[in-house]
């Protein structure tokens, strides 16, 4: 058995496969980074669109109190 296992190179087949596996590993958890990267790109939009609506608002609030101070 253990000259079959030497003969059927076991050890170095065994080795390929894992090397392959975490090669695929490391394709994989890049393909998700990207597309949870990519998804949040397309949600942060409408968040960036929501700060800048808040942040005119606050202006003009600033900017009614400060009319109403100086009146």
């Amino acid at each position: 058995m253990t000259r079959l296992l030497d003969e059927a190179l076991v050890e170095a087949r065994l080795e390929a496969a894992s090397n392959r596996l975490e090669a695929f590993e490391d394709l994989y958890e890049g393909a998700t980074d990207r597309i949870a990267d990519y998804r949040w790109y397309l949600s942060s939009e409408w968040l960036e669109v929501g700060i800048i609506f808040l942040l005119l608002a606050e202006i003009v609030l600033l900017g009614f109190e400060l009319y109403r101070h100086l009146k």
